[in-house]
């Protein structure tokens, strides 16, 4: 907020409804809000006559001819829930979405509003005819607010989504999908600005910012990535053929799982590093993927050790995220007492920028330290850790992908995520099945669940969901 001495007037529509009949309120008179006559049209008040955009000299209002106004339980029921799809929600689910409907959703109690008065406010395409639109929206926003400021920390209010579900929502909702800003952090304190269009000038953006829309900044310049073209003819025939295309620029980071607290700052004091190091930091830049694999309960011994953080072992006073950025504030200065070599694996995992370690993702390390591929078999996509997308698919990789994007991966590692969380990040729409059903979007699940992968691989627990018995619960109130 700059200057919070400025507020919009916003209507409280409990304070009518507490009456018998909340049509008769003051609100609806010349003296406030003007009256409608008979045939809707509102002649009295500060807003008669009044043009709309269709060409109508009148605004129109039927108040108290449907709907409801809001009552006080409805605020306190939204104001008392922590599930954020209680919130964002599904409020015109399809068949087969797991949610069920609850009249006290806030677009449901607010459409209530709109139906209330009638009119103009009845149509969303004529609504904003009418004044008390603004007003009335300001007080949803008031509502929205509560909630955030009752039951959401900081960080959780920029990461918090539901499920993405096709058979709940249409996919242009999904938390992936791509949106018109990005967070400029070149210029001074970060601040919200306006993509680049295809072509446009990207230039002077120096920490990985997401400028260009649907594309990426190359030379000064923002060049189109080739989005996968599932959506529009070309498909997989679910028998492993899979077609489209993707975008072929450099693969970025290894998404973490964030166990994060806000980044606190410390004396820093040369003679203390190894104090430091030991508080809770991983020993090594693999210990996020080994992490995910389950190897802080298979290997418990070393893991508890060397990877203390990613194993949930201690609380963390700093962000334990991804991408090529340092994690302890005082990365200048340990490079400067030559850490960077004496203590390579330390730095490399929590000194990443600093040490110039941005080169080479950790999953590329990580999958050649430990010798691993993530490959299912022959006819399965596999777990690309960098360079090209190994196959053209419309599939999300990992079970992860929407954590991942919600957590913002999409925009810090947009090469990586969109080779291996295209669904999640919005780069293709799947046509053959339904994304977000506890079913199997590939015919040869079953076998594979047989064969034992369920218990080997994210893509299976993704993409197989029936078949490994990876299925959503549905919500029961």
């Amino acid at each position: 907020m700059v200057d919070p001495s400025i507020a919009l007037p916003y209507w409280d529509s409990t304070l009518d409804g507490a009456l018998p009949t909340p049509a008769d309120s003051i609100l609806f008179s010349q003296e406030l809000m003007g009256q409608a006559d008979s045939n809707g049209q509102l002649r009295s008040g500060r807003f008669a006559p009044w043009r709309t955009l269709e060409g109508n000299p009148f605004i129109t209002r039927f108040v108290g001819s449907g709907g409801a106004c809001y009552q006080e339980s409805q605020i306190q029921w939204v104001w008392g829930q922590r599930d954020i799809a209680l919130m964002l929600a599904y409020s015109f689910p399809n068949a087969g979405c797991p949610y069920q409907l609850i009249w006290n959703l806030p677009e449901l109690t607010h459409g209530n509003v709109h139906i209330f008065v009638g009119g103009d406010m009845l149509d969303p395409r004529t609504s904003a005819n009418d004044p008390l639109f603004y007003m009335h929206h300001s007080f949803v926003d008031y509502i929205w607010e509560g909630y955030r400021i009752r039951q959401q920390s900081r960080q959780q209010r920029e990461t918090e989504y539901p499920a993405d579900n096709l058979q709940c929502e249409p996919a242009q909702h999904f938390a992936g999908t791509p949106i018109y800003l990005f967070c400029d952090r070149s210029h001074g304190a970060p601040r919200c600005a306006s993509k680049v269009r295809i072509g446009g000038d990207c230039r002077g953006f120096n920490f990985q910012e997401d400028v260009c829309f649907n594309g990426f900044c190359s030379n000064g310049r923002c060049v189109g990535r080739q989005l996968r073209a599932d959506e529009d003819g070309e498909e997989e025939d679910n028998e492993g053929n899979e077609t489209g295309v993707v975008q072929n620029d450099p693969a970025g980071q290894y998404p973490i799982k964030s166990r994060s607290s806000p980044l606190k700052e410390e004396p820093f004091n040369k003679k203390n590093f190894f104090k430091i190091k030991f508080a809770c930091y991983n020993e090594h830049e693999c210990c996020a993927i080994w992490a995910y694999e389950e190897e802080c309960e298979n290997n418990s011994a070393y893991m508890d050790i060397m990877c203390r953080a990613s194993c949930g072992k201690c609380k963390p006073d700093y962000e334990l995220i991804y991408g090529c950025l340092n994690r302890h504030p005082h990365c200048e200065e340990f490079k400067k007492q030559g850490l960077c070599e004496r203590e390579k694996l330390w730095m490399t995992e929590n000194c990443r920028k600093t040490c110039n370690r941005c080169r080479e993702p950790r999953a590329w390390a990580c999958t050649k330290t430990r010798g691993r591929s993530a490959k299912l078999n022959n006819n399965t996509a596999s777990f690309v850790s960098g360079g090209q997308c190994a196959k053209k698919t419309c599939y999300n990789e990992n079970q992860c992908c929407q954590q991942w994007s919600r957590n913002g991966v999409c925009t810090d590692s947009p090469d990586w995520m969109n080779c291996n969380c295209p669904i999640s990040c919005g780069s293709c729409l799947p046509r053959n099945f339904t994304y977000g059903a506890c079913s199997d979007y590939y015919k040869r699940c079953k076998a594979w669940a047989n064969a034992g992968e369920c218990a080997k691989s994210g893509w299976m627990k993704e993409n197989c969901r029936l078949s490994c018995q990876n299925l959503f619960k549905e919500r029961r109130t």
